[in-house]
């Protein structure tokens, strides 16, 4: 199978932060087998369809992708802990860990919401700049691709929330919890 990144790439719909998907994660695996080979197929619709952490690759763009993500975690996971006074190595993701100061601010950004909603929404959009700067070099070849996947993936979990009662939601999973189950300071 020959590669026609410059094609298939040249004719996906552009994605922004925020827009509703203009095409569908199966529509877009559906295209790639007409134009890519098949393991580079297999290898995106793992990308598109699996937990990104956990999935276990040797490509380059994957792997930063988790390094970043996990740092992302991680730098939320102090956070929380330092308020919660607990020990924040159980809950820290193995990884190796960048430093990075737009992690720092955009993690404090998303701590200081008080809407988990919102929150999630600016840890997303950190992911995308990521994603966005990853991108810079790879205009036609399979990182572009593999880069496209997530982007898809980040508008496509949007669409599902936004099509979701999300008050509704919370409040229900909220109500399923002890006040004392809950580690929040009482005092």
């Amino acid at each position: 199978m020959s590669r026609y990144y410059s094609y298939l790439l040249s004719s996906l719909p552009l994605l922004n932060y925020g827009m509703t998907p203009p095409i569908d994660m199966d529509y877009f695996l559906g295209i790639l087998k007409d134009f890519i080979p098949e393991n580079e197929v297999d290898t995106i619709s793992r990308f598109a369809r699996e937990d990104v952490m956990n999935l276990q690759t040797d490509v380059p763009v994957i792997r930063s992708f988790q390094s970043f993500d996990a740092a992302l975690r991680n730098h939320l996971v102090r956070l929380r802990c330092i308020d919660r006074n607990a020990a924040p190595e159980k809950y820290l993701q193995r990884r190796e860990e960048r430093i990075d100061q737009r992690i720092e601010q955009y993690v404090l950004e998303a701590y200081k919401s008080t809407h988990p909603v919102e929150s999630e929404r600016i840890l997303d959009m950190a992911r995308w700049n990521f994603l966005t700067e990853m991108a810079t070099g790879h205009i036609f070849d399979f990182p572009a691709l593999l880069v496209y996947t997530m982007k898809l993936r980040i508008l496509e979990k949007w669409q599902t929330i936004a099509a979701s009662d999300t008050d509704m939601i919370f409040n229900t999973t909220l109500s399923s919890f002890s006040l004392q189950d809950l580690p929040v300071s009482r005092s």
